[in-house]
């Protein structure tokens, strides 16, 4: 029975994973090869990582310890961070990364999503979006730079300019959200949902597995990605690398089981 995919969402930070609060505070979490091993245990639906260090420190993805998590991985891997050209891309696939995700290249003079798109697929192509919501209405702006960057697009404006040069998916991460447990950005998730013509994956704020099912039943993302609730646990944030059986997370899904 096919169901939406609900999918961890990872930190690389100076070798090891981490947790962070509105992309700030990095709370270290564990060794990105335990993690996937246990991880693989769960049967996840695919994991997504983000090197966080790579575009800031202005160099390539690391490929050694890549190939490390990769080789591990029972799931397909979606990567993102420091990825500006189809040489980095390339290389990534060869590992056996199943997907590439864009990110502050999204904005850049040299947008490589067409490129990557003509060379190996719209299904191996996602952008992914932060941003936050202006203090005005409801304008969204695009950051880049670990959120420390506004590059004055409106999230909506990109969203149609990555779909038209071909991206297969979009995750949408809430920075005001990131790490706090307090629920998606619903009411953006449902416009978004609508606007465009290619999954839609959320991102940012989810605090339980309810979150889950009402940004995908309700607001009809495609997919919930989130990272607190799957290396979190309790009130005290205890970090315990988890995740739902297939038989809880289906009934989470169809709203038969509403437990956190």
């Amino acid at each position: 029975m096919f169901r939406p995919r609900v999918i961890p969402s990872l930190l690389l930070h100076d070798g090891g994973l981490v947790k962070t609060t509105k992309f700030r505070s990095p709370v270290y979490v564990g060794d990105p090869i335990n993690t996937v091993r246990i991880f693989n245990e769960k049967e996840v639906d695919e994991l997504v990582i983000y090197d966080i260090d790579a575009t800031a420190e202005g160099r390539e993805p690391d490929y050694g310890k890549l190939s490390d998590i990769v080789s591990e991985a029972f799931m397909p891997i979606c990567y993102g961070g420091g990825i500006t050209g189809l040489n980095q891309i390339e290389k990534l696939f060869k590992l056996g990364v199943e997907k590439v995700s864009l990110s502050a290249s999204l904005v850049g003079r040299e947008n490589p999503v067409a490129d990557a798109v003509r060379s190996f697929g719209s299904q191996a192509v996602v952008a992914t979006i932060d941003y936050r919501r202006k203090a005005l209405g409801g304008a969204r702006h695009v950051y880049i730079r670990n959120g420390k960057i506004d590059a004055g697009i409106d999230v909506r404006e990109l969203m149609k300019i990555v779909e038209d040069l071909g991206a297969g998916e979009i995750i949408l991460n809430s920075i005001d959200r990131d790490g706090t447990m307090k629920g998606y950005d619903l009411d953006f998730m449902k416009e978004a949902s609508l606007l465009a013509n290619v999954p839609v994956v959320a991102l940012g704020g989810a605090g339980s597995m309810e979150d889950v099912r009402t940004v995908i039943k309700d607001c009809g993302a495609s997919a919930a990605a989130a990272g607190s609730i799957f290396v979190f646990y309790g009130k005290r944030k205890a970090v315990l690398i988890n995740y739902p059986d297939g038989e809880t997370l289906n009934s989470i899904l169809s709203g038969e089981n509403h437990a956190s």
